[in-house]
């Protein structure tokens, strides 16, 4: 499950986690620093730091309510495209399903997903559970 400290990422953090209870899984939160987004490749250290250090509180924010539910949990900071990072790790550790937030504005009857969540709806071999 990725994290990132928003309020989606919040709310399917607490989905997956009841999912995650009810079947005994194991839990794994990832963060993805997108050196892309602002034109971080050749980034001074101490920005980069900052954002992981921004990812190892979001991560540890879900970890700890997996946690407070008897849950196994493991969390990592990864630096790269998230999408692409996401389904690295997603096959590294085998997982059986991907839980990820919505966000943006309705559009008719449907939902506008955020574009990291857009690119693995379409992508992902692995289930996606989304939540908005």
């Amino acid at each position: 499950m990725p994290a990132d400290g928003s309020d989606a990422a919040e709310r399917a953090a607490r989905t997956a986690l009841d999912v995650a209870e009810r079947y005994g899984a194991d839990i794994r939160v990832v963060y993805v620093v997108d050196p892309t987004a602002y034109d971080l490749g050749d980034a001074p250290r101490s920005i980069v730091g900052l954002l992981k250090t921004g990812g190892n509180a979001a991560v540890e924010e879900v970890a700890t309510m997996a946690r407070e539910g008897g849950l196994d949990v493991a969390t990592t900071v990864r630096r790269g495209v998230p999408a692409e990072e996401l389904f690295s790790y997603a096959s590294m550790v085998d997982s059986d399903l991907l839980a990820m937030g919505t966000r943006g504005r309705s559009v008719g009857s449907g939902r506008l997903l955020g574009s990291t969540t857009a690119r693995i709806v379409r992508r992902s071999s692995i289930p996606v559970l989304t939540v908005n």
